[in-house]
């Protein structure tokens, strides 16, 4: 169970900082991105390895938001961002053919900083710490955010790896 707790953990960290690499896309105009933009949904796919008795275990792990009541607005000249609200999050993994879930309420998503936009890459900027979004989706009234994530961490000699994927779908306020 222990060995849950801390992918929840890795999970949560990933939610603040999450920051990966983003492919070539189109070149949308910044002023699309400017305004206010209110989340629809938020999901995240996943896996994790760790070791357990000298084999290698790869757990799937999923997570699908809920009470999803947060907005995040850009403004242009300067290119600030900042995001009001907050949004729950129900984490599951199968690990040996069991299924646990844990729910984790009042999450902040990216905070408030600066922005910018390079076609489908967004990077954003908080307390010093960089970003990397892709933008997978761009409309006058759609906004879809995508990253990916690769943690390690060492806990009690055991090595846990994870790899997620996160999506969150805004529409224009």
């Amino acid at each position: 169970m222990r060995k849950i707790v801390v992918l929840f953990v890795v999970l949560s960290s990933f939610l603040w900082s999450c920051s990966g690499d983003s492919e070539n896309g189109s070149n949308q105009d910044i002023d699309d991105l400017v305004g206010t933009w209110v989340a629809q949904n938020i999901e995240t796919t996943g896996t994790a390895t760790f070791e357990v008795l000298d084999q290698n275990i790869t757990a799937p792990i999923t997570g699908e938001g809920y009470d999803v009541d947060f907005s995040l607005t850009f403004s242009e000249n300067p290119n600030n961002y900042t995001t009001e609200g907050s949004f729950g999050l129900e984490i599951s993994i199968t690990y040996l053919f069991q299924t646990m879930s844990e729910r984790i309420d009042d999450q902040e998503f990216l905070g408030s900083g600066t922005w910018s936009k390079d076609g489908n890459v967004l990077t954003i900027v908080e307390n010093g710490e960089t970003t990397v979004l892709t933008i997978s989706e761009l409309t006058n009234t759609s906004l879809v955010l995508t990253a990916q994530e690769t943690e390690t961490i060492t806990e009690d000699g055991i090595t846990y790896e994870s790899e997620f994927d996160l999506e969150v779908s805004f529409i224009k306020q």
